[in-house]
């Protein structure tokens, strides 16, 4: 087994990408571990806080909302997405948008029988086809 060397200037942590502390926060249930684990361990406590901040620094930074700003319903959806602009956005059909959420690949919710997408999970989408 080889030893890991370490590159110069390392220091020991982690570095979360705002965008993958928001995937993290979102998809993995982090809010409810957090609650659970809350004051058991205080280095662990400011890593899920450190988490939860970039992730929604990142959400306000996308959604266009300030940080702590309520969202409601319909000043919430203003700024969301249909498979039909999703398409025309990213020059694939409307099908493959629609294929994309019943596959959970594109996050979406119900809202009045029509999907719409926040704007969060749109750049996560865009940003995963890229990576392909």
């Amino acid at each position: 087994m080889s030893e890991y060397i370490r590159p110069p200037g390392y220091v020991s942590g982690v570095i979360i990408p705002p965008r993958i502390a928001y995937i993290l926060e979102t998809n993995i249930r982090l809010t409810t571990f957090r609650s659970q684990s809350r004051g058991n361990d205080q280095e662990l406590d400011a890593a899920l806080n450190a988490i939860r901040w970039a992730a929604m620094q990142w959400a306000a930074s996308v959604n266009g909302s300030q940080h702590g700003e309520a969202t409601e319903a319909p000043t919430r959806l203003r700024n969301w997405y249909t498979p039909a602009q999703i398409a025309t956005k990213t020059g694939i059909t409307e099908h493959a948008v629609r294929l994309a959420i019943r596959e959970g690949r594109l996050p979406a919710e119900k809202v009045d029988r029509m999907w719409t997408v926040s704007p969060a999970d749109y750049s996560n989408f865009i940003t995963a086809r890229r990576n392909l």
